[in-house]
């Protein structure tokens, strides 16, 4: 354990995930491991897969689901995403909204080309809406300050506005048929050995 002193952990994720779920896992492995060089690419989930099979990063935190026939994925912390508002909104949290109704409400949506959007995009496909967003943002950040500002609904992990729902800044508005619920995953390449300073940072997260 004291080669782990002059290695270097190079690491992909979002600036999401590095926030709500690597960073407290940083925090316990560096009060450890003070010697350990730790570098973190922020990047979306499929940047992070791309860096991977390109050897640039030792392993990626990604939002699941993902499938690359070249990399293992291992399921991690479970992620419900749920539609939010402000207390404009608050009504609609009475009762179930069904999901084709969603159009009547201004929308704020990441923009294209990540897992998160992807994953939205295609929940609401396979019950024959296409969701059409009022605003596109950058970061999950800005769309829950967009949707505490009144700019509109839009959807957000749930663990990651606990603060806010419970002081009543966001209110929760349940949507039929409801969001199914999706995984943390830890990606790694097939048949590539991690680093012992990987391995060990890897036993860290759950």
């Amino acid at each position: 354990m004291q080669e782990l002193s002059y290695e270097e952990i190079n690491i992909g994720a979002s600036d999401t995930l590095c926030k709500h779920f690597l960073l407290p896992h940083l925090e316990q492995f560096h009060k450890l491991y003070p010697e350990v060089r730790i570098r973190i690419t922020n990047r979306t989930t499929p940047e992070t897969i791309t860096l991977l099979k390109e050897g640039k990063i030792d392993f990626g935190v990604v939002n699941l689901p993902v499938f690359d026939a070249k990399i293992d994925f291992r399921t991690s912390s479970t992620q419900q995403d749920c539609l939010v508002g402000n207390q404009e909104y608050a009504a609609l949290a009475d009762n179930p909204l069904p999901l084709e109704e969603l159009h009547r409400y201004p929308l704020l949506l990441l923009e294209p080309g990540g897992s998160t959007r992807n994953f939205l995009d295609e929940y609401a496909a396979s019950n024959g809406i296409t969701l059409s967003p009022e605003f596109e943002l950058g970061s999950l950040d800005l769309l829950i300050q967009f949707a505490q500002s009144g700019f509109g609904l839009t959807f957000i992990v749930r663990e990651y506005v606990t603060k806010e729902l419970n002081e009543g800044k966001l209110i929760e508005i349940p949507l039929t048929p409801p969001i199914p619920e999706r995984h943390v995953g830890i990606a790694t390449l097939k048949s590539v050995p991690l680093s012992a300073a990987s391995q060990r940072f890897l036993e860290f997260l759950p």
